[in-house]
């Protein structure tokens, strides 16, 4: 099937309406023009005679000479002999001829009582004058005569007219159409273009936010796509560059230390196993945070006892030696995802003891905030410089005072805290001081139950 462009498209729909517009304009100016009239005229005609007729069954007077004034109408009152006993006077014409009274009985015997159009000689309708017949009784009928005027004159008038106006309506069309669709045609072709490039790597273009208010909606959202995706392929390079990095440490000294124990058996010590089991374990732990930062769904709020999880989560840190002090006043019934709740209690406290030497103190604590649960997990760990704040939740951030990768972080962690933490709406921040130690803190949205 062949494709047109918007612009083509548009100009064959605006010149087809117009061609319609100018064939109902002929039809109904010229062709119908006639039908229009008589049944016009007709209408009117039993209009009045449904008047006639309600004021004769009511027992009133008949003023014929007003209703034949008032509709440009001849009336006559017929006998069943066709005497005449009763006619307007008001309406004298050459189009109203005159009747013999033999044609007046055969009138009256044609008549009918809901009204025939008839002519002089019968049946059959004339094309001076529309005639009608109605029994008012069964000794009496009303014969109407209206005047046709005759509407050759008009025709040719309107032919003329119809003319003039459908080739200006054509020119005014011609106009018109290429103007609006162009009009019309041209942001969109602007942004196919535009999107073109965006598709071929060119992440610096910017849709035109301006024009139709579709138009300008759809280029806002394709600015706000082409942000992302700047920032997809920012975070992919910086994915693969960082990940690259991280991934050849630990993968060297894996490789390194077991071809050595390989070569000599007697490097085969229980430090340098333990040396190869933490550098696999913090690969591991690189590709766990890599596989949650892509699987963290929509959220699914539950109610639950969140002391009861947080003690959970604890004793998984109690199994691998790490001790959190942990002293609610209350229990706390609160509404949120099960799920990231412990995922982003876990990251915090994970990243505390990533800071913190063995003999500091690590607690998780609660707050009551404005009918809100206040979550906090304070360490007195090395801290956090103040120029590292701000960029503290960034993917593989380190801190420019940092020349070595945590014990066991993937650099991860605070990024998959964050993404939760927006995605749920939740209010976070930090307060850190150096060489003193760290505060990661949040708080639920919902209010406590």
């Amino acid at each position: 099937m062949k494709k047109y462009s918007i612009q083509r498209k548009l100009f064959r729909y605006f010149i087809a309406f117009v061609g319609i517009l100018v064939s109902l304009l002929w039809l109904f100016q010229i062709v119908f023009l006639d039908d229009f009239y008589r049944m016009i005229k007709s209408n009117a005609i039993e209009n009045m005679i449904a008047d006639i007729q309600r004021d004769i069954k009511d027992n009133r007077d008949v003023d014929l000479e007003a209703y034949a004034r008032n509709n440009e109408i001849h009336i006559r009152l017929i006998l069943r002999d066709g005497t005449v006993i009763g006619e307007s006077q008001s309406m004298q014409s050459p189009d109203v001829p005159f009747v013999p009274a033999r044609e007046m009985a055969r009138i009256f015997e044609a008549a009918t009582v809901d009204g025939v159009q008839i002519t002089f000689d019968g049946m059959g309708i004339s094309q001076k004058t529309m005639s009608y017949a109605v029994r008012l009784s069964n000794d009496l009928v009303l014969f109407v005569q209206a005047n046709l005027v005759p509407i050759d004159a008009t025709v040719n008038t309107l032919t003329i007219q119809l003319f003039i106006i459908t080739g200006i309506l054509i020119l005014v069309a011609l106009i018109l159409s290429i103007y609006i669709s162009k009009k019309v045609s041209k942001p969109i072709t602007q942004l196919n273009d535009t999107v073109k490039k965006l598709g071929s790597g060119d992440f610096s273009v910017q849709f035109d936010e301006s024009g139709f208010q579709e138009i300008e909606e759809l280029s806002k959202a394709l600015n706000e796509m082409k942000n992302d995706l700047g920032q997809i392929q920012e975070l992919k390079d910086e994915l693969l560059g960082n990940v690259g990095h991280d991934l050849q440490t630990p993968l060297t000294m894996i490789l390194g230390y077991a071809e050595l124990m390989e070569d000599i058996p007697e490097e085969r010590t229980h430090d340098n196993i333990n040396l190869i089991k933490r550098e696999a374990q913090y690969l591991s732990t690189m590709v766990k945070d890599m596989m949650d930062l892509s699987r963290i769904k929509k959220s699914n709020p539950t109610t639950f006892n969140i002391n009861t999880v947080m003690v959970d989560v604890l004793d998984r840190f109690k199994a691998q030696g790490h001790s959190i002090t942990f002293n609610p006043d209350q229990e706390y019934t609160v509404t949120c995802d099960k799920t990231h709740l412990v995922q982003v209690v876990y990251n915090l406290i994970s990243n505390a003891i990533n800071h913190t030497e063995s003999d500091k103190k690590i607690e998780l604590k609660f707050e009551t905030q404005s009918d809100k649960l206040k979550i906090s997990i304070i360490d007195e760990g090395v801290g956090i410089a103040k120029d590292d704040l701000p960029h503290l939740w960034d993917r593989y951030y380190r801190s420019k005072n940092t020349h070595h990768r945590t014990k066991q972080g993937s650099g991860l962690g605070l990024s998959i805290v964050k993404r939760i933490f927006e995605m749920e709406a939740i209010e976070y921040g930090v307060d850190s001081t150096e060489n003193v130690g760290s505060t990661f803190w949040f708080i639920l949205p919902e209010e406590l139950i």
